[in-house]
């Protein structure tokens, strides 16, 4: 349950970041094409490196990956809290699409095998009460963060909600 909830709390970590990152691009830019960059750039790697994660997660130590999923995700959000920080809030929009794709591949990683891990950290009986938890928390990432991005968009500074995201990445660590 503690691996649950931290891993929860990660996902609507990484839906927060790349809405919110969306509702300032288009803010800065007024171009819905700039927006739907973005969110190509947030959810394109995971479509296309999901099965490359499969892959890895059956050749490697599935609580390796998730690891290097968490600390690749934080220092993707570090970089990008540099850039607003160094740029006077204004890091260019190459910058963030770049960053934002390598932040979906770490989160993709970490997705994969995390799920793929249910099984070897549980006996088989619970197998089907933990897949009921793991995949509303997965979704979650899409139906919170939106709302909460659209509160905090004229009173959190972009920078602020990348280090609500950051926090848990460090959190969930000692949990996996």
């Amino acid at each position: 349950m503690i691996i649950w909830s931290g891993q929860t709390v990660s996902s609507l970590g990484y839906g927060l970041t790349a809405f919110s990152l969306g509702i300032y691009i288009f803010q800065l830019t007024q171009s819905a094409a700039s927006f739907a960059m973005l969110t190509l750039c947030s959810f394109l790697p995971s479509l296309l490196l999901d099965p490359l994660a499969g892959v890895l997660t059956d050749r490697f130590k599935r609580l390796r990956l998730i690891i290097i999923g968490d600390i690749g995700s934080a220092l993707c959000l570090c970089i990008l809290i540099l850039l607003f920080q160094l740029k006077s809030g204004n890091p260019g929009l190459t910058s963030i699409y770049a960053i934002t794709r390598l932040l979906g591949f770490f989160a993709a990683l970490h997705r994969t095998a995390y799920k793929s891990s249910i099984t070897d950290l549980l006996p088989p009986d619970p197998y089907s009460k933990s897949s009921g938890l793991v995949q509303p928390a997965g979704s979650a990432q899409y139906v919170l963060p939106p709302a909460v991005a659209r509160f905090l968009s004229g009173r959190v500074a972009i920078s602020g909600v990348l280090h609500t995201h950051l926090a848990p990445s460090f959190r969930s660590c000692p949990y996996t």
